[in-house]
Protein backbone atom coordinates (compact mmCIF):
# COMPACT_ATOMS: atom_id res chain seq x y z
CA UNK A 1 0.00 0.00 0.00
CA UNK A 2 1.15 3.66 -0.73
CA UNK A 3 0.48 6.24 1.73
CA UNK A 4 0.35 9.53 -0.13
CA UNK A 5 0.64 13.26 1.13
CA UNK A 6 -0.68 16.97 -0.13
CA UNK A 7 -0.82 20.18 0.83
CA UNK A 8 -3.24 21.03 3.77
CA UNK A 9 -6.11 23.09 2.90
CA UNK A 10 -6.98 25.96 5.30
CA UNK A 11 -8.89 28.99 5.34
CA UNK A 12 -7.62 31.88 7.22
CA UNK A 13 -10.07 34.70 8.70
CA UNK A 14 -9.98 38.54 8.30
CA UNK A 15 -8.76 40.68 10.70
CA UNK A 16 -11.06 41.95 13.31
CA UNK A 17 -10.98 43.39 16.60
CA UNK A 18 -8.17 45.57 15.65
CA UNK A 19 -6.91 47.78 18.33
CA UNK A 20 -3.44 49.78 18.97
CA UNK A 21 -1.49 47.21 20.58
CA UNK A 22 -3.89 43.98 19.74
CA UNK A 23 -6.24 42.38 16.96
CA UNK A 24 -7.78 38.74 16.21
CA UNK A 25 -7.79 36.46 13.58
CA UNK A 26 -8.05 32.48 13.14
CA UNK A 27 -8.49 29.99 10.60
CA UNK A 28 -10.37 26.56 9.78
CA UNK A 29 -7.95 23.62 8.85
CA UNK A 30 -10.43 21.59 6.40
CA UNK A 31 -7.51 19.39 5.25
CA UNK A 32 -4.61 17.77 7.29
CA UNK A 33 -3.50 16.67 3.64
CA UNK A 34 -2.54 13.13 5.48
CA UNK A 35 -0.03 14.45 7.88
CA UNK A 36 -0.42 15.63 11.63
CA UNK A 37 -1.17 19.07 12.29
CA UNK A 38 0.94 19.54 15.41
CA UNK A 39 0.39 23.16 16.08
CA UNK A 40 -1.88 25.80 14.09
CA UNK A 41 -2.08 29.92 14.78
CA UNK A 42 -1.65 32.92 12.98
CA UNK A 43 1.78 34.60 12.11
CA UNK A 44 1.80 38.52 12.13
CA UNK A 45 3.78 41.74 12.31
CA UNK A 46 3.73 45.28 11.61
CA UNK A 47 5.06 44.50 8.23
CA UNK A 48 3.83 42.75 4.75
CA UNK A 49 3.96 38.94 4.35
CA UNK A 50 4.93 37.77 8.09
CA UNK A 51 6.80 34.38 8.42
CA UNK A 52 7.35 31.97 11.44
CA UNK A 53 10.41 33.81 12.16
CA UNK A 54 7.89 36.69 13.08
CA UNK A 55 4.94 37.21 16.08
CA UNK A 56 3.23 33.97 15.71
CA UNK A 57 0.39 32.44 18.07
CA UNK A 58 -0.11 29.10 18.91
CA UNK A 59 -4.06 27.53 19.11
CA UNK A 60 -4.30 24.07 19.82
CA UNK A 61 -3.78 21.36 17.08
CA UNK A 62 -5.26 19.39 14.55
CA UNK A 63 -8.09 20.56 12.11
CA UNK A 64 -11.39 22.55 12.53
CA UNK A 65 -11.80 26.15 13.33
CA UNK A 66 -9.77 28.26 15.75
CA UNK A 67 -9.57 32.07 16.85
CA UNK A 68 -6.00 34.07 17.66
CA UNK A 69 -5.32 36.95 19.87
CA UNK A 70 -2.89 38.89 18.74
CA UNK A 71 -1.77 41.01 21.40
CA UNK A 72 1.27 42.69 21.93
CA UNK A 73 2.79 43.03 24.81
CA UNK A 74 4.78 45.96 25.60
CA UNK A 75 7.17 46.74 28.53
CA UNK A 76 5.51 49.53 30.86
CA UNK A 77 2.15 48.08 30.13
CA UNK A 78 -0.43 48.53 33.24
CA UNK A 79 -1.19 46.03 34.96
CA UNK A 80 -3.61 45.03 37.65
CA UNK A 81 -2.55 42.51 40.42
CA UNK A 82 -5.73 41.11 42.12
CA UNK A 83 -4.91 39.16 45.62
CA UNK A 84 -8.53 38.31 46.13
CA UNK A 85 -10.14 37.20 43.32
CA UNK A 86 -13.74 37.90 45.10
CA UNK A 87 -12.83 41.19 45.91
CA UNK A 88 -12.97 43.53 43.03
CA UNK A 89 -10.32 45.60 44.63
CA UNK A 90 -6.86 45.38 43.00
CA UNK A 91 -3.16 47.17 43.15
CA UNK A 92 -1.17 48.97 40.32
CA UNK A 93 1.34 47.44 39.00
CA UNK A 94 3.59 47.60 35.48
CA UNK A 95 4.91 45.37 32.94
CA UNK A 96 8.74 45.18 33.36
CA UNK A 97 9.54 41.65 31.30
CA UNK A 98 8.34 39.40 28.68
CA UNK A 99 9.68 35.72 27.81
CA UNK A 100 10.67 35.78 24.09
CA UNK A 101 9.72 32.57 23.48
CA UNK A 102 6.47 30.49 24.73
CA UNK A 103 6.36 29.18 28.41
CA UNK A 104 4.41 26.02 26.87
CA UNK A 105 2.45 25.02 23.92
CA UNK A 106 -0.39 26.78 23.98
CA UNK A 107 1.49 30.01 23.43
CA UNK A 108 1.42 31.31 26.86
CA UNK A 109 4.38 33.74 28.01
CA UNK A 110 5.99 34.42 31.21
CA UNK A 111 6.13 37.65 32.20
CA UNK A 112 7.66 39.79 34.89
CA UNK A 113 5.60 42.85 36.80
CA UNK A 114 6.48 45.36 39.37
CA UNK A 115 4.05 46.90 42.24
CA UNK A 116 3.79 50.32 41.93
CA UNK A 117 3.93 50.39 45.83
CA UNK A 118 4.38 47.33 46.88
CA UNK A 119 1.14 45.49 49.34
CA UNK A 120 2.03 44.86 52.71
CA UNK A 121 0.31 41.20 53.01
CA UNK A 122 1.79 39.55 49.68
CA UNK A 123 4.62 36.90 50.35
CA UNK A 124 6.67 34.39 48.29
CA UNK A 125 5.16 31.83 46.57
CA UNK A 126 1.24 33.39 47.25
CA UNK A 127 -1.34 33.00 44.16
CA UNK A 128 -2.76 36.04 42.89
CA UNK A 129 -5.01 36.93 39.62
CA UNK A 130 -3.63 39.31 37.24
CA UNK A 131 -4.80 41.36 33.94
CA UNK A 132 -1.99 43.34 31.68
CA UNK A 133 -4.20 46.42 30.13
CA UNK A 134 -3.19 45.90 26.70
CA UNK A 135 -5.68 48.73 25.26
CA UNK A 136 -7.96 50.65 27.01
CA UNK A 137 -10.95 53.47 26.39
CA UNK A 138 -12.49 56.02 27.94
CA UNK A 139 -16.22 56.96 27.88
CA UNK A 140 -16.59 53.53 25.34
CA UNK A 141 -20.38 52.26 24.66
CA UNK A 142 -19.86 48.71 25.87
CA UNK A 143 -22.58 46.16 26.58
CA UNK A 144 -22.63 41.96 28.08
CA UNK A 145 -21.01 39.77 25.95
CA UNK A 146 -24.09 37.60 26.71
CA UNK A 147 -26.30 40.35 25.08
CA UNK A 148 -24.85 40.30 21.77
CA UNK A 149 -25.58 37.66 19.51
CA UNK A 150 -23.30 36.83 15.97
CA UNK A 151 -24.88 35.33 13.23
CA UNK A 152 -22.68 34.83 9.59
CA UNK A 153 -19.78 36.73 10.78
CA UNK A 154 -22.52 39.62 12.06
CA UNK A 155 -23.33 40.62 15.14
CA UNK A 156 -26.63 41.89 16.93
CA UNK A 157 -28.48 43.55 20.24
CA UNK A 158 -31.92 43.92 21.12
CA UNK A 159 -32.71 47.39 21.57
CA UNK A 160 -35.35 49.14 23.10
CA UNK A 161 -36.83 51.21 20.75
CA UNK A 162 -40.35 52.58 22.24
CA UNK A 163 -42.93 49.48 23.03
CA UNK A 164 -40.61 47.17 20.90
CA UNK A 165 -37.76 45.62 21.20
CA UNK A 166 -35.20 45.95 17.73
CA UNK A 167 -33.16 44.21 16.60
CA UNK A 168 -29.96 45.76 15.52
CA UNK A 169 -26.31 45.27 14.00
CA UNK A 170 -23.87 46.68 15.65
CA UNK A 171 -20.14 46.96 14.84
CA UNK A 172 -17.97 45.73 17.32
CA UNK A 173 -14.37 46.89 18.90
CA UNK A 174 -12.80 46.07 21.74
CA UNK A 175 -13.79 42.91 24.58
CA UNK A 176 -12.83 41.19 27.32
CA UNK A 177 -14.02 38.01 29.24
CA UNK A 178 -17.23 40.56 29.96
CA UNK A 179 -18.13 43.05 28.16
CA UNK A 180 -17.90 44.46 24.19
CA UNK A 181 -17.03 47.96 22.94
CA UNK A 182 -19.34 49.01 20.43
CA UNK A 183 -18.39 51.34 18.23
CA UNK A 184 -21.43 51.52 15.72
CA UNK A 185 -25.23 50.98 15.71
CA UNK A 186 -25.45 51.77 19.62
CA UNK A 187 -25.71 55.20 20.86
CA UNK A 188 -25.76 56.40 24.60
CA UNK A 189 -27.90 55.89 26.58
CA UNK A 190 -30.17 53.28 24.64
CA UNK A 191 -31.00 50.31 26.45
CA UNK A 192 -30.48 46.75 24.81
CA UNK A 193 -32.12 43.11 26.54
CA UNK A 194 -31.30 40.11 26.40
CA UNK A 195 -32.82 38.31 23.62
CA UNK A 196 -34.18 34.58 24.91
CA UNK A 197 -34.99 32.47 22.08
CA UNK A 198 -38.65 30.85 22.99
CA UNK A 199 -39.53 27.13 22.53
CA UNK A 200 -42.22 26.83 19.20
Amino acid sequence: MTLSRSVPKLHTKSVFYVGKNSAASGGNIISDGGAEITARGVCWATHSNPRIDDDYTIDGNGTGSFESDLNKLIKGQPVRVYLNPQDKTYQKARLEKISMTPGDDLGRFNVRIKFDSPPKDITEGVRVDFRIIVESRKNAIAVPIEFVRKEKGRYYVVVIQGEENVEREVKLGLADDHIYEVLDGLKKGEKVILKIESDK
